[in-house]
């Protein structure tokens, strides 16, 4: 319209600042936004969007609220006051964390290796409570003795046995228990 700036060509700019520090263009392929300061680029709002062509999303900012990440349409990453929420799988090279849990009743958690990699559980207690259900294996288990991996027992084929050969085998109650086999 009449109160339009427009740049009739693919060479012009929109330059602000005494140096020139901030340009609006287009180059005949890609529009671009270019800050060249010292300072930040900042765009504020109450409600952030950055759409793509379709008025799909990639982000959505709520101030003082959810940070939205999108792919393909499909929310996958939203910030709570909490945490965060991922739906769908997360992959990560390296997690670290206090605690992992399930919601639901039908709740179902999977920690796995790709391939033929090792997966360590490192702390000075591990406990498996299956609450009601059962604690199933369905390959080798190695309890190592006192950090020594080359020891402890093997749990194997319906098999309890060492880990080393010239070792015996002793099960004994801790307290007043009793051991039945």
């Amino acid at each position: 319209g009449d109160k339009d700036i427009k740049i009739p060509n693919d060479t012009g700019k929109a330059l602000f600042g005494a140096s020139e520090d901030l340009a609006i263009y287009h180059d005949g392929s890609h529009s671009h936004i270019r800050d060249q300061g010292t300072g930040d680029l900042r765009i504020r709002s109450t409600f952030l969007r950055l759409l793509n062509a379709s008025s799909e999303p990639y982000i959505l900012c709520a101030s003082g609220g959810a940070v939205e990440i999108y792919h393909n349409n499909s929310k996958k990453i939203e910030t709570t006051s909490s945490g965060a929420t991922v739906t769908g799988v997360l992959t990560t090279t390296d997690l670290v964390t206090n605690e992992i849990t399930t919601n639901g009743s039908n709740a179902e958690m999977r920690i796995s290796t790709q391939g033929t990699g090792t997966m360590t559980l490192a702390a000075t207690n591990i406990t498996l409570d299956a609450q009601g259900g059962a604690v199933s294996l369905n390959t080798t288990l190695h309890v190592g003795a006192g950090g020594d991996s080359a020891g402890g027992i093997l749990i194997e084929d319906n098999t309890i046995k060492t880990a080393r050969s010239n070792e015996n085998l002793e099960i004994e109650p801790s307290g007043t228990g009793f051991v039945k086999i």
